[in-house]
């Protein structure tokens, strides 16, 4: 609670601070201040990660793919971006763009989690 406390006072000396935003969403769970994040940094690839997964779940899949699209550009090697993409193409139905992305995700993976993870989701696909 006292760095929630703190952060909340660095957002009430500083409203645009686009760290301060993604810090307090992380403790609060809060959408607002990742929204809010992103907004200030357009370049904040872990926020738009975030707002992307939290949107596929919530099945709102458009706007997940345009917060995991810009991710990807923004963080090209990092494969759990690439994987919370396909993920949402194949959720929307896509699979020749989640194949792709899961291409992606097996190039850029540094852990055998994130490989697992990705040939786990490719194999589930159809042919």
């Amino acid at each position: 609670m006292l760095f929630r406390s703190h952060l909340n006072r660095a957002l009430e000396l500083n409203d645009r601070d686009s760290l301060a935003w993604f810090q307090l969403a992380l403790t609060a769970n809060t959408v607002g201040a990742l929204e809010r994040a992103a907004e200030l940094n357009p370049n904040l690839a872990e926020a738009h990660i975030l707002l992307g997964v939290r949107a596929t779940d919530d099945n709102q899949l458009d706007t997940a793919l345009t917060h995991l699209k810009l991710a990807t550009r923004l963080v090209p090697r990092k494969s759990y971006a690439w994987y919370s993409l396909a993920y949402a193409q194949q959720k929307q139905g896509d699979a020749a763009s989640a194949r792709a992305s899961l291409e992606q995700a097996l190039q850029t993976a540094t852990t055998p989690q994130h490989r697992e993870m990705a040939a786990a989701l490719l194999d589930s696909l159809p042919r």
